[in-house]
């Protein structure tokens, strides 16, 4: 519940009211997945995942990210249009975001959770009110993160097969490399070559 508490705060512009604050921490299940990579790789993921919002807080230091409210007001009443709702005349909703740290230094596991807060307005006398979650985009997200990983898990390793392939082929570059040809002695300054020769056939 430590982390329900933590995304209840994250979600709340006060905690003014117990019943607000109450009606947020009530048990439920809050969206989450555990992928077995390290924190800054989740992290970066995570943060490409949700570069598609506004968002208004990203502390890595504490593994939180939350966004600005959205306006989905075209979406909820697409969703009510097959039901019996009356027709919405506005909705917002925002999202927070938990990174946690876990599993080992030879095995780390890295777990993310991610609340949605829904608000809609019926009319203006009602203002606006929290909607119930149907978490469907909470486990999108959850599942966009994995796909992030995967793509960069599998550039990592193209990279690396590639820098091996080029170290090999330098390697073997020095290895046929042709001998320098033997150096030419040196003659003495002011000799000519004739004259160098000429002492080698009186030697």
């Amino acid at each position: 519940m430590s982390i329900l508490f933590f995304l209840s705060l994250a979600m709340l512009t006060s905690c003014s009211s117990y019943e607000q604050f109450a009606k947020i921490n009530k048990e439920v299940e809050v969206p989450q997945a555990v992928y077995n990579d390290d924190f800054n790789h989740v992290w970066t993921a995570a943060v490409t995942v949700m570069k598609e919002y506004d968002i208004e807080t990203q502390n890595q230091d504490a593994g939180i990210l939350k966004t600005k409210w959205t306006d989905n007001t075209i979406e909820m009443n697409f969703q009510d249009s097959f039901g019996s709702s009356d027709r919405i005349k506005s909705a917002k909703f925002k999202l927070a975001l938990a990174v946690n740290k876990g599993g080992t230094e030879k095995r780390p596991q890295t777990k993310v959770f991610i609340i949605k807060k829904q608000m809609v307005e019926q009319d203006l006398f009602q203002g606006w009110k929290e909607s119930d979650n149907d978490y469907i985009l909470e486990k999108i997200l959850l599942y966009r993160i994995q796909k992030v990983l995967n793509i960069d898990r599998i550039l990592s390793s193209k990279q690396k097969q590639i820098d091996a392939k080029n170290s090999a082929k330098f390697s073997e570059s020095l290895i046929e490399q042709p001998a320098l040809p033997a150096a030419t002695p040196s003659l003495p300054l002011g000799t000519s070559p004739d004259a160098a020769a000429g002492d080698d056939e009186e030697l």
